[in-house]
């Protein structure tokens, strides 16, 4: 992926995490009760920042998500926060339904509820860059979804990377955006989301009306594609060949 988008992301993020913990307020939890146990990955499910979905953005971008930010939680009250390819590790406490996790001696508290961990914290404007943010993850299941979405109902079939371009070449334009897929004879094809201008390579073979992205792709490639004549259906956005 282009250093563009990593940038991008990693700032967000960056801010919206780090650069406030240890500052007062957050979830204290609550609850009694006996403690939640906690182990494995929660992938990032949801993104808000003053407001704004940044999740959705990522998510119409094609970005997998367990590709922007995934908690690891491993045994003897150890974590790690996985973050494209930077990786920091931290110590976690579970209490009730509450979740203190330190990282580099920065701590924010989150809630349980169920397969879900929710992380909210107030921050200050011109220190911190924003004033509310709130982060969501779920555990992560090996298919690609996201808060809500409901709707990746384990329908990823084995990825076929055999490369094999099918003819199919030239520029597709996204119908309600700037937002484009330009594929090659050679296999290979670029996503490009005019939002924060940024590129993702990824490789693709096609069979029939579906298009298949080969794993190692920058974007979702466990969401297949679909084309009828000149037009290509990838979720539920519609690309047109220019």
């Amino acid at each position: 992926m282009k250093r563009t988008i990593k940038l991008v992301l990693v700032l967000v993020l960056a801010i919206s995490l780090l650069a406030s913990c240890g500052g007062g307020g957050g979830n204290d939890g609550g609850g009694g009760g006996s403690d939640v146990s906690l182990s494995g990955k929660y992938v990032l499910a949801g993104m808000e920042i003053d407001g704004v979905d940044f999740f959705a953005q990522f998510m119409e971008a094609g970005v997998a998500p367990e590709d922007i930010y995934i908690l690891e939680f491993l045994s003897g009250g150890k974590c790690k926060m996985i973050m494209y390819d930077e990786e920091d590790e931290g110590t976690y406490a579970v209490s009730g339904k509450s979740v203190s996790i330190t990282i580099d001696d920065d701590s924010i508290v989150g809630t349980i509820e169920g397969d879900r961990i929710t992380l909210s914290q107030e921050g200050d404007m011109e220190e911190d860059g924003f004033s509310n943010m709130k982060l969501i993850f779920e555990k992560f299941s090996g298919a690609s979804g996201g808060a809500g979405s409901g709707d990746s109902s384990g329908s990823a079939d084995p990825v076929d990377s055999s490369g094999s371009g099918g003819g199919l070449s030239g520029k597709y334009l996204r119908t309600d955006g700037n937002d484009y897929f330009e594929f090659f004879a050679d296999g290979t094809c670029v996503l490009y989301n005019a939002f924060v201008d940024f590129e993702m390579d990824g490789t693709y073979s096609v069979s029939g009306n579906t298009i298949t992205f080969g794993e190692g792709s920058e974007f979702d490639y466990d969401v297949k594609a679909t084309i009828d004549g000149d037009t290509i259906e990838w979720y539920d956005n519609i690309y047109k060949k220019e």
